[in-house]
Formats: C-alpha cells, sequence, structure tokens
C-alpha cells in the first residue's frame, strides 16, 4: 500500500487536529503506514483494517482504568478518504525502551515495576473465548486456547517448509517440540486481555515517571503467557528490566509452575512469524538473524 505525507496531511485537516509542527512516521506492528504528529497524535491508515481490534481494546482498558491512549476518531465509510484511518491521543512522553539506559538505577526498577502492574491490570479482563478481540466480538473466536495456539504454529511451519527457509530436521525438532508444549496449554481455560506486542516500548514515560500504555494494534484474547514471549528481549535490549517487571506483575497476577515454559513456546512461534515476514518482505539479511535466533530457541528449550 503507498501512501505518502500527503495523505496524513488531509486526515489531520478533516479532523481539525492543529497546526503541525511534527510529523514523523511510526512502524507499527501491523505494517500500516502511520505517523506521530507533534508526538501527541498517532494516526494510522489502512485499506483492509476497520481497526476494530485496538478500538475494543482501548475501551474495555479504559473501563479497568488502566492508563491507556484515547481513541480520537475512526472513519471506515470511505466518504472522506479512500482508506480507513483511526486517530489514537497519546499522552506526550518517550517509549521506556528508547530512554532506558540513561535512566538512574532506581528510576528504571521503578518504571519497570510499574509496566509490569500495568500489564498485570491489563490481564483482569476475562474471555471465555480466545483469538483477536475482533474475532470475539464477530464470534469468530476459538473455544479452546490449545486450538488456537496449535492452528498459529501450524501455520507458520507449513509456510516455513514450503519455502525451505530452515533444513527439514529443524522443522521436525519444532513440530515435536509443539506437540509437547500444547500439552501446557490444556490447563487454560479462560483468555485475558493480552497487549499482544509487549515489551518496554508499549510503556510511555515522562520525567521517570510511567504514564500510558500505547500499541493494542494486536491485543487478543490469550494465555497471559503469551505476552512474556519477549522475556529474553527485554532481558537483553533492557538490561535489568525484567526482574522488577516480573515483580510488579506478580504484585497482581502470580505466575503458575510452568508459566515460563509456556512463555518459551510461544517466543518460538513468534519467531516462526518474524521469518515468515522476512521471507516475504526479501529481506535476506533478516532471515538469516531469524533463523540463528530460531536454532537459539529450539535449543533452549
Amino acid at each position: 500500500m503507498s501512501i505518502n505525507l500527503s495523505a496524513f496531511e488531509q486526515v489531520i485537516e478533516h479532523f481539525q487536529l492543529g497546526q503541525i509542527y511534527d510529523l514523523k512516521p511510526v512502524l507499527l506492528p501491523t505494517l500500516n503506514p502511520a505517523v506521530l504528529m507533534n508526538g501527541h497524535f498517532l494516526i494510522e491508515i489502512s485499506i483492509d483494517d476497520k481497526f476494530e481490534n485496538p478500538v475494543y481494546a482501548l475501551q474495555l482498558l479504559a473501563d479497568l482504568a488502566v492508563p491507556v491512549s484515547r481513541v480520537r476518531h475512526v472513519d471506515n465509510t470511505r466518504q472522506h478518504f479512500p482508506f480507513s484511518v483511526m486517530v489514537i491521543e497519546q499522552a506526550q512522553g518517550a517509549e521506556l525502551y528508547d530512554i532506558w539506559p540513561g535512566l538512574p538505577p532506581a528510576e528504571q526498577q521503578q518504571c519497570a515495576f510499574k509496566a509490569g502492574v500495568h500489564l498485570a491490570q491489563c490481564h483482569q479482563q476475562k474471555f471465555s473465548q480466545f483469538g483477536a478481540l475482533v474475532d470475539i466480538q464477530n464470534g469468530r473466536a476459538c473455544s479452546r486456547w490449545i486450538e488456537w495456539v496449535d492452528a498459529k504454529a501450524q501455520w507458520f511451519l507449513m509456510l516455513i517448509e514450503q519455502a525451505h527457509l530452515l533444513p527439514p530436521l529443524l522443522i521436525t525438532q519444532a513440530k515435536h517440540k509443539s506437540s509437547r508444549h500444547i500439552e501446557n496449554g490444556k490447563e487454560i481455560k479462560n483468555g485475558v486481555l493480552c497487549h499482544g506486542n509487549f515489551d518496554l516500548s508499549a510503556i510511555l514515560t515522562r520525567r521517570g515517571q510511567v504514564i500510558q500504555m500505547i500499541g493494542f494494534d494486536r491485543a487478543l484474547s490469550a494465555d497471559p503467557a503469551w505476552d512474556f514471549r519477549s522475556y529474553r528481549h527485554i532481558s537483553k535490549v533492557t538490561p535489568g528490566a525484567l526482574a522488577p517487571l516480573c515483580d510488579g506483575y506478580q504484585s497482581i497476577n502470580p505466575f503458575d509452575s510452568t508459566f515460563f515454559e509456556r512463555a518459551e513456546f510461544y517466543s518460538l512461534i513468534g519467531e516462526m512469524e518474524t521469518l515468515c515476514l522476512a521471507r516475504h518482505f526479501g529481506d535476506n539479511d533478516a532471515v538469516s538473524a531469524s533463523v540463528r535466533r530460531f536454532r537459539g530457541l529450539l535449543d533452549s528449550q
């Protein structure tokens, strides 16, 4: 989808969002074209997405008093633009991931702990079905977690096998581990509202204080361990964050005995998706890097 800045300027003028002082392109997990205007309005454009998923997530979380960004405008009518558009009003601040190295240790601990608390608050919202929130609204969600997660794992493995992205031995190992870990998922009877792409870039801060959670485009009902599938990445890129993050989370929701075993498996599924996307976009360096990470994840499990 080819979108230039003039399309965003048209949206800004239509919704009277004010004078443009800064218009910065943003890379979202959805890969939809997006910009951040004046550090305050996140404007996202799509041909296919009607933004039902993040809108529903933000509504639910606002009711739970979780500090989240606010939906300012959604337009799916195609009367004013040849695309759908969503405008999110978010607090002006810096992502915790970006400022982590420069924070004093005490502020690092405080912010990571608070991030864990807010993630646990998100997980207070329960569901009896699993999958994207829009699918739950429309009656298309899975009734059993193991069905949803197994379908996701098998889909990515099929794409990887067809594209010959991994040696047959690694694919066989991945299938074996998938079958074994699916057994752990049988104990998950209810889903929770998961962020879907959580790390410390989902946390906005100002003057050393956590002020907001952002980025719920991929929100879903899932096993709470799904939001910890990036825990190794968090530990690597924001050293010292994982322990206070977990402490904050467990101040509300204690981990069960197989929590991180399940998170390990979900990280493998996440790497499958990354590998497929790298192949789709023809990024050979990203494919090679993803294969290395995949091997490491298999070895660690």
